[in-house]
């Protein structure tokens, strides 16, 4: 495992950090999560469906670790190689800032409960059926901080004896933010015409 991995996962030796305000924070240990992998990475229907299947995905396992990828959301994330993505959470690999708040990482801080990602995710592990959530993100770039906004869908799916989450990612960035741009003109829009009106009827009660 990669020195920059380890400071994420933080317990490569399997203790379990302790704390949450939402998801469960415990991950497979090193041994067992690639024992996990090497038992489904190799599924004829996980192969299809990364090779297949446009847009992004990622393959996680009950703790929400990552354990596969497919080529677009590789691209996506500016990873060259699944390895370098085993056993982190999405909201780790996406560089959201609340994934290092507590201890066990992604899912686990306060903000989480609010998070669409993770309520998506949380709803496919705890009640077996897909979800689909908006989730909203500041994150670092450039020096600055940029909004990412994702459209979320989780399902649920047992391959191999172990429960797994296929996770399909939209980009929906550029609609969103047309969207709150287009809201906030209307919202000005509204106002200006609110006070033209109001002066009118002032002018007219003078006249």
């Amino acid at each position: 495992m990669s020195p920059d991995l380890e400071s994420i996962i933080g317990h490569p030796d399997g203790s379990e950090p302790v704390g949450t305000h939402f998801a469960p924070p415990q991950r497979l240990a090193e041994a067992s999560l690639r024992e996990q992998v090497a038992r489904i990475a190799e599924h004829p229907l996980l192969d299809v469906l990364l090779t297949t299947v446009g847009g992004l995905l990622a393959v996680l396992n009950s703790q929400r670790q990552v354990l596969t990828l497919n080529k677009g959301l590789l691209d996506y994330l500016g990873i060259d190689s699944p390895e370098k993505a085993l056993g982190v959470r999405l909201g780790e690999a996406l560089h959201c800032p609340h994934a290092t708040e507590m201890p066990a990482g992604c899912g686990t801080s306060r903000f989480c409960s609010t998070c669409g990602a993770a309520i998506a995710q949380a709803i496919a592990l705890d009640y077996h059926t897909s979800a689909e959530r908006l989730c909203a993100l500041e994150i670092p770039r450039n020096g600055s901080t940029s909004n990412l906004f994702l459209r979320i869908r989780a399902t649920p799916l047992h391959l191999e004896g172990f429960d797994l989450i296929l996770v399909f990612i939209d980009d929906v960035t550029r609609q969103q933010t047309s969207a709150l741009a287009e809201r906030a003109f209307f919202h000005d829009l509204n106002n200006t015409l609110t006070c033209l009106l109001n002066a009118s009827e002032t002018l007219a009660e003078r006249a």
